[in-house]
């Protein structure tokens, strides 16, 4: 019998069990199909321009005023005048000025304008084509830094605006100022020339074969691998920031004497930069350009080049023609002339190249597969330099105890290059009876695979079988 009655009463509890699960399932949907979402704020529209439609924008924060007119299709900042401004920065403005909306009002005829900032607010001033003019102003920032108060001029009612939407309308004094120094592309480059301390560091020009020559202080190949970096960089120095507009003493910055001065003679005219005093040593410089009052603070990692040694901006070689610009060439050394001709393939199938030594056909090869000829050439041309005398122009006294002279294809047809001893250990090398400046050793001669060892071996293969 208890049995029974436990049986009955777990069968009450579930059937109540189940009920209660019945009723809040049908309460939750009942519920859920009665709630509805909350209703979004609708926005209020305080300035409405589209952007073709706008014909000029004014700006005035911090006692700096702006002015850009809409002139085709382009920009302008019309006030202040004769500013290099970013054309980049008054259209992306213009795109601000587009459409301004608040999220809520947050106090209407408002007596105490400084509790928002309105006081000395931001002002913003939009004209558009049908004659009309709309005026926004300004104010602080909420304590939670989430929103903005602004104002339409002449009401005193508080918005609250989206900082975001607002906030690039407050502008610094020298905003539109354009911080890209040149306008122009490394194609655009003729030549360079750096001076230190008032005098010529370097001068490289640019060839009709688009190579880089050194023409001060000394003239050679210039060495393209350290060059072209800086050439590269040039038309994208950009100035940190901008340090002040027509300045009254430029001595103040170090432009009264400046410490550089890049001269750059280009597709759009001749261009000078000239650079100061340092503010962060090995960081940042004072720099102006030729024509402006504007002075810029640069970063000096984009100016690495402006105290690179001489030495590392000079071609690694004394002299070095691609053999097949060359018809001959002679060597004059340890009191015997050697000449070799070259009938090189036009092609550049080396298989079908011949060579002749004093008259005799040399194509023999080594046992790396190289013909002795091409070998002996790649060790004249290979001749580098040690040290450099660039105050000294004048042809050293003395005659040569090593010439090589090329006959080329091309101009300037017939290169002469000696070797005339400065000491018991090195060599000035002259070129067309012009010094060059480059100090070499003996050494480069007579080392294994040198000018010596290639020549004697040239001439072992003739004698052979």
């Amino acid at each position: 019998m208890r049995t029974f009655k436990n049986v009955i009463i777990l069968a009450v509890v579930m059937v109540v069990l189940v009920g209660a699960l019945v009723a809040v399932s049908v309460f939750k949907k009942d519920n859920e199909e009665n709630v509805q979402a909350e209703p979004t704020s609708n926005l209020i529209p305080l300035m409405d321009a589209k952007k073709d439609d706008i014909t000029e924008y004014t700006i005035e924060n911090q006692g700096n005023k702006f002015t850009v007119t809409h002139k085709g299709t382009d920009w302008v900042l019309t006030y202040p005048a004769g500013v290099n401004y970013s054309k980049i920065e008054t259209e992306n403005m213009a795109n601000n000025a587009n459409s301004i909306n608040a999220t809520r009002v947050i106090e209407e005829n408002a007596t105490d304008l400084k509790t928002y900032g309105l006081d000395t607010p931001a002002i913003v001033s939009v004209k558009t084509k049908d004659g009309k003019e709309q005026v926004i102003e300004i104010g602080a920032n909420t304590p939670t830094d989430d929103g903005t108060y602004v104002k339409t001029k002449g009401s005193n009612t508080v918005y609250l605006v989206d900082k975001y939407s607002v906030s690039s309308f407050k502008v610094s004094k020298y905003f539109f100022w354009q911080r890209v120094l040149f306008d122009m592309t490394t194609e655009d480059i003729n030549s360079l020339t750096l001076e230190r301390q008032g005098k010529v560091a370097f001068k490289v020009k640019l060839d009709s074969d688009k190579k880089w020559y050194l023409t001060e202080p000394l003239e050679g190949a210039a060495n393209s691998n350290k060059l072209e970096p800086y050439l590269n960089g040039i038309p994208n120095l950009t100035a940190n920031s901008i340090e002040e507009d027509k300045p009254k003493d430029l001595a103040e910055f170090g432009l009264d004497k400046p410490s550089y001065v890049m001269t750059l003679d280009t597709k759009k005219g001749i261009k000078k930069l000239y650079l100061g005093s340092e503010i962060i040593k090995g960081q940042e410089i004072y720099g102006k350009l030729e024509g402006s009052d504007t002075v810029y603070i640069l970063p000096v990692s984009s100016l690495n080049y402006l105290d690179l040694p001489l030495k590392e901006l000079v071609e690694g070689l004394v002299y070095c023609p691609d053999i097949y610009d060359v018809n001959d060439f002679t060597i004059d050394m340890d009191g015997k002339t050697t000449q070799v001709k070259l009938q090189l393939d036009e092609k550049k199938d080396t298989d079908k190249d011949k060579f002749f030594v004093n008259g005799k056909e040399a194509n023999k090869k080594n046992q790396q597969g190289e013909v002795f000829v091409r070998v002996l050439y790649r060790a004249i041309i290979g001749i580098g330099f040690i040290d450099l005398d660039a105050e000294n122009k004048a042809v050293p006294p003395g005659k040569p105890e090593i010439t090589f002279t090329y006959n080329l294809k091309k101009a300037p047809g017939k290169v002469t290059v000696e070797y005339i001893p400065k000491d018991t250990s090195t060599y000035y090398a002259v070129i067309n009876g012009k010094f060059t400046g480059k100090i070499v050793s003996k050494m480069e001669f007579d080392m294994p695979g040198g000018a010596k060892d290639s020549l004697r071996k040239l001439f072992e293969s003739l004698d052979s079988k």
